[in-house]
This record gives C-alpha cells, sequence and structure tokens, in this order.
C-alpha cells in the first residue's frame, strides 16, 4: 500500500550512539556529520547532511563484512526515461 521507497531512511527508532562528529564540504555545500549504530542492522552509519536544505549528500555503513558508500545528487530533478 506504501509503494517503493528507497532510500527509506527511518533510523529515528532504530538508532543508538548518536554523535555529531562536525561539519564537512561535500561538493560545496556545507553538512553536518552525524554517526550512529543502527541497531536493526547492527551497522555504524555516517551522513553528511546538508545544514541549510537537510538533505543527506553522502552515506557511509559499515557492517560485519559489509562496507558501502553512497552520495546524493540532482534532488527533485524531474526523472527522464527513454524507452529502449
Amino acid at each position: 500500500p506504501e509503494g517503493y521507497k528507497w532510500p527509506d531512511y527511518s533510523f529515528a527508532k532504530t538508532a543508538a550512539e548518536v554523535t555529531l562528529l562536525g561539519r564537512e564540504d561535500v561538493e560545496g555545500v556545507n553538512c553536518w556529520v552525524i554517526t550512529f549504530l543502527d541497531t536493526t542492522a547492527d551497522a555504524r552509519l555516517t551522513l553528511w547532511i546538508g545544514v541549510d536544505d537537510s538533505l543527506i549528500r553522502q552515506q557511509r555503513m559499515f557492517a560485519v563484512g559489509h562496507y558501502m558508500q553512497s552520495r546524493f545528487s540532482d534532488f527533485n530533478v524531474p526523472i527522464e526515461i527513454k524507452v529502449p
């Protein structure tokens, strides 16, 4: 009923050990750097969140046998789908 949504940032209920690490620029955008433990996935996440717009610009996740890094951009840009 809710459809598919990715990424789904609903960490408020499962985050523990939340720590503000400071501020850094990501591609010219001033960001808060926040780290926390996601207790459901047993993974440590770090998010770079835009100070002015609260958009997640970058994320890193560390878990046993798993490492992931993502960057996000072009927020709210129309999606163009080309038929093959």
